[in-house]
């Protein structure tokens, strides 16, 4: 049976790195470099996020992270985030607190992180990713033959 990190690394990704040193954010950036602009420095700047904490499961194919964010009016909230290995947003968190999706405290976001992280299927969550990629490159693919041969006419 193949692992999830090597299903990982046949289909031509790269994992999640578990172990980072120094700015969260910056190391949620590099993580989802290429495959998201969610921890983009303009993206966090924009939306006043700060990454509190970050982690991966085992095989680095699922990237989880707790940020905190400051919505239009009100207070800073927290909340937790998922990333499929394509750096889709899985889960995030849908609480609300004075009409915006977050925890009062970060404690609230990181409880719920471990909640999930209990729950989630990450082999069906990959393959679910993996899935909806071959679909998108099926339908690139079609699309590009359909040009090709109005083309060639």
């Amino acid at each position: 049976m193949t692992t999830i990190a090597e299903l990982i690394r046949a289909t031509g990704n790269r994992a999640y790195e578990a172990q980072h040193y120094g700015n969260s954010s910056e190391h949620c950036g590099r993580q989802l470099s290429g495959r998201s602009h969610y921890y983009d420095e303009g993206t966090r700047r924009y939306f006043g996020a700060r990454v509190l904490d970050v982690s991966t499961d085992p095989d680095g194919a699922m990237l989880f992270t707790v940020e905190s964010v400051t919505p239009p009016s009100g207070p800073r909230l927290y909340r937790m985030v998922a990333f499929d290995v394509y750096g889709n947003v899985v889960h995030r968190t849908e609480h609300e607190t004075n009409g915006f999706a977050g925890w009062k405290t970060a404690d609230g976001a990181r409880a719920e992180l471990r909640k999930y992280r209990e729950s989630v299927n990450v082999s069906g969550v990959t393959a679910a990713a993996i899935a909806a990629k071959v679909k998108a490159i099926k339908r690139e693919a079609a699309e590009l033959d359909a040009v090709l041969a109005e083309w060639l006419v």
